[in-house]
C-alpha cells in the first residue's frame, strides 16, 4: 500500500470545478453548501475524481470511522458517567469503613449470652415513684388555695391523684 500525500488531498465548498463537477460514486452534482473531496487525480474520458461527504461518510461508516461531533458526545458521556461513578465508588468506600468499623468493634469477645461491660444505669420504679410524689407535693400546696385555678399540668380538681398531675 502505498502511502497517499495530504498536500494533493484537499476539500471543495461547492460544486467541483472540472468536468465532470460531481461525485464519482453517487453524481451528485453539489451547491453552495456541499463538500466534496479531491483527490487530485483524474481519470481519462472521465475528468477528475470527487467523492461527496455523504459518500466519504458512508465509506467511512464501513470502515467503523466515527465522525468528530459524535465522537465529541460520546467522550462527554464518558467523562460525567466516569465522574459518577468514582463519586459512588466514594461513597461506597465510605460505607465499607464504617461497616469494617462496626465489624470491629464487634470483635471484642461478647458472645449473644454475655452481658456488656459497660452498663448504662435504669432509674428503677421506686426512684421514679419518688420523684412524681416530689412534684405532685409541691403543686398539691399550690393547687389547695383554690379549687378552680387551674395548676401547671391544667388539672382542676384538687382530690386529683399524683398520676393525674405528673409532668414529664
Amino acid at each position: 500500500m502505498t502511502d497517499v500525500s495530504l498536500d494533493k488531498i484537499r476539500v471543495i465548498k461547492g460544486t467541483p470545478p472540472c468536468a465532470p463537477g460531481q461525485c464519482v460514486i453517487c453524481c451528485t452534482p453539489g451547491d453552495q453548501n456541499s463538500k466534496f473531496i479531491d483527490f487530485g487525480f483524474d481519470i481519462d474520458f472521465y475528468g477528475s475524481v470527487y467523492f461527496c461527504e455523504n459518500c466519504i461518510s458512508q465509506t467511512l461508516a464501513l470502515l467503523e470511522y466515527v465522525p468528530a461531533d459524535k465522537l465529541d458526545v460520546a467522550l462527554l458521556k464518558l467523562t460525567k458517567a466516569q465522574a459518577e461513578l468514582d463519586s459512588i465508588k466514594n461513597k461506597y468506600e465510605e460505607v465499607a469503613g464504617v461497616i469494617q468499623h462496626i465489624r470491629d468493634l464487634d470483635i471484642v469477645g461478647l458472645d449473644s449470652t454475655q452481658q456488656p461491660d459497660v452498663v448504662v444505669p435504669v432509674p428503677q420504679v421506686s426512684e421514679v415513684a419518688k420523684s412524681a410524689n416530689r412534684k405532685t407535693s409541691s403543686t398539691k400546696s399550690k393547687s389547695s388555695r383554690s379549687t378552680h385555678e387551674s395548676g401547671p399540668t391544667g388539672v382542676h380538681n384538687n382530690d386529683s391523684t399524683a398520676t393525674d398531675k405528673f409532668e414529664l
